[in-house]
């Protein structure tokens, strides 16, 4: 029995690893509306996607998403179970003037659960960390690059190479700091 119980509690603390502590009771309800319909559809997409180049509703859902959440909620949301919301939730951040990016970047350094994407017509499965770090680069190199600065990239890169994440960003820190 005791065999039984401590297996059962190795089972437990390890998928409890990694998780992250969501509280749904800072979400209003109109944002939480909109999170629910993104974590339906649970797919990670553009602007335009398919041959023809579309708007899909889950695009809208982002939008709407950035429209009516709170900087807190986002916040929160960093923290979703879902990766599809985890990750829009952390976009709409990025594009917010003011929000600093690499504390919330710091806590997903080992978010390596893979979100289902689709931008144009290529689907693909990314972690979620590594889709976290792309949007804050392409925050530093256009124009809102208040957000995330030489000096946090430079800071983001020593923490992913001292790290023992698996984030494909590891090895880019990597291949960078040999340049």
């Amino acid at each position: 029995m005791k065999t039984y119980i401590s297996l059962v509690f190795v089972i437990l603390s390890i998928n409890s690893f990694g998780q992250f502590n969501y509280n749904k009771q800072k979400i209003s309800d109109r944002t939480a509306k909109v999170v629910s319909k993104i974590a339906k559809v649970n797919k990670l997409m553009g602007s335009a996607v398919g041959f023809a180049g579309t708007r899909p509703a889950q695009y809208n859902n982002f939008a709407e998403l950035q429209k009516i959440a709170k900087q807190s909620e986002l916040l929160e949301l960093t923290n979703h179970p879902n990766t599809v919301v985890r990750s829009y939730a952390f976009w709409a951040l990025s594009l917010k003037p003011g929000v600093k990016l690499l504390p919330i970047l710091e806590k997903h350094i080992n978010d390596t659960a893979n979100v289902s994407t689709m931008f144009g017509c290529i689907v693909g499965d990314e972690k979620v960390g590594d889709f976290l770090i792309s949007k804050a680069i392409e925050q530093r190199d256009g124009k809102n690059s208040k957000n995330f600065s030489k000096e946090d990239a430079r800071y983001l890169d020593d923490l992913l190479i001292s790290s023992s994440t698996t984030l494909r960003a590891k090895q880019d820190a990597i291949d960078r700091s040999k340049k």
